[in-house]
């Protein structure tokens, strides 16, 4: 006569097994989730950079037409706002020579998401001469 065989397993095994399998979907799923929403944030802020990069070469004048004040104007994206203002005192050039003079750059791009992007630079103005 033949012994039964005690191979495979058991209700209680299959319901554990079945649950650590659940309890790992579940935190993979978690896990790439906030991936996902990371990407994302971090695509939204390059585009935001990007645009501002391109209204920084757009709306400045050139360095013949750099003068301390305040720019404003839209974007595809969203609305920016440039203010030159000079750096320092003690840049004067002598009358009837054309010399540099730096100015600050501040620009500030605010999205359509809401997302706030301010980039500073130095450009050096013609001065008349």
């Amino acid at each position: 006569m033949a012994e039964e065989s005690d191979a495979g397993f058991t209700l209680i095994e299959m319901l554990v097994a079945l649950a650590v399998l659940s309890l790992s979907l579940g935190l993979i799923g978690t896990v790439v989730s906030t991936n996902m929403r990371a990407v994302r944030k971090i695509e939204e802020r390059v585009a935001v950079i990007q645009e501002a990069s391109a209204a920084l070469v757009t709306a400045v004048p050139g360095r013949d037409r750099l003068l301390p004040g305040t720019l404003r104007g839209a974007s595809a994206s969203g609305e920016w706002t440039v203010l030159v203002a000079p750096i320092g005192t003690g840049w004067d050039v002598a009358a009837g020579q054309a010399g540099w003079i730096p100015r600050m750059v501040e620009l500030r791009l605010r999205s359509a998401s809401g997302a706030v992007v301010d980039v500073r630079t130095v450009r050096l103005a013609r001065t008349a001469g």
